[in-house]
């Protein structure tokens, strides 16, 4: 009897506890699952804020447009190879550098130095208005419209010339964004990889290394002599019409914490995209 009635004791607390059971289960798989949920959520929100971030700089068109005007100048053919090979360089170079390959590897280069705290500022300081109207000026500079538009500016700009207090708030402008520097080194990385391929695909003679740093150093100091005209040329154009108050505080951004965070990932950013294109560009050249 006394083994009967432990037995019953203690079959009766496992008999109530299947009867929950299933909310235990329930429980157990909802607060296993919970963090994986969470975790997804927030990979969704920061895919959208890079999204955003890239798009309002706009970080494709101006990924694009120094290897553009390289391709350009180069399509002339200053090294003199024979017309079918420089023909066949700038292909492959126009392939390895195109835009969406570009943005794509610079995306990926900044998602690895995204900081949610920074990007939440920049968020909010792009939707800002006065922001807002200087991006979209931007964005606008590198579409078909903008073209048209950069004709009639040069125009009015050559008719009314720009105070001087104008061309300083644009040379501010130009420092706190480090354009100089981002451009300089863009063309610089560009610059190296067509040599490099040009070394590779000359008969009369190979160019040693330091031959090469030779021919880039001094592409680097011609760059760097007529660099700060032409930003200033350039954002003159860009930013015409856009009110002195509007303009300063744009460049009064990137002086803060956010502001110095969002340039040097997206230098970053492109940079790595560069050298990304230029391992494609030689590799594809050496196959020649």
């Amino acid at each position: 009897m006394l083994s009967f009635y432990i037995n019953k004791e203690i079959i009766k607390p496992l008999a109530l506890s299947m009867s929950t059971l299933s909310r235990i289960l329930l429980f157990l798989i909802c607060f296993a699952v919970l963090p994986f949920t969470t975790v997804g959520q927030q990979s969704e929100d920061s895919d959208q804020t890079i999204s955003d971030i890239l798009n309002n700089i706009p970080l494709q068109d101006i990924a694009y447009e120094v290897p553009d005007k390289l391709h350009q100048q180069f399509q002339q053919n200053p090294f003199g190879l024979p017309a079918a090979k420089n023909k066949r360089m700038m292909n492959l170079f126009e392939q390895a550098y195109q835009k969406q390959a570009l943005y794509r590897d610079a995306k990926k280069a900044f998602q690895k130095n995204y900081n949610a705290t920074y990007a939440d500022s920049v968020i909010r300081w792009m939707n800002m208005e006065k922001s807002e109207q200087v991006l979209s000026k931007r964005k606008e500079f590198y579409t078909l419209e903008g073209q048209r538009k950069q004709v009639v500016n040069k125009y009015e700009l050559e008719q009314t010339p720009p105070a001087e207090s104008r061309k300083k708030l644009i040379r501010k402008l130009a420092e706190n964004t480090s354009a100089a520097n981002f451009k300089i080194e863009s063309n610089i990385i560009i610059f190296r990889s067509l040599v490099s391929a040009f070394n590779t695909l000359n008969q009369q003679r190979t160019l040693g290394s330091s031959q090469i740093e030779g021919i880039v150093g001094n592409f680097r100091n011609r760059v760097k002599q007529q660099i700060d005209q032409q930003i200033q040329n350039q954002l003159l154009v860009m930013y015409h019409g856009i009110d002195g108050n509007t303009l300063a505080s744009y460049a009064k951004f990137y002086q803060t914490p956010s502001g110095k965070w969002l340039k040097d990932a997206i230098t970053k950013s492109i940079h790595h995209a560069y050298k990304q294109a230029e391992e494609r560009f030689l590799s594809s050249v050496e196959s020649i």
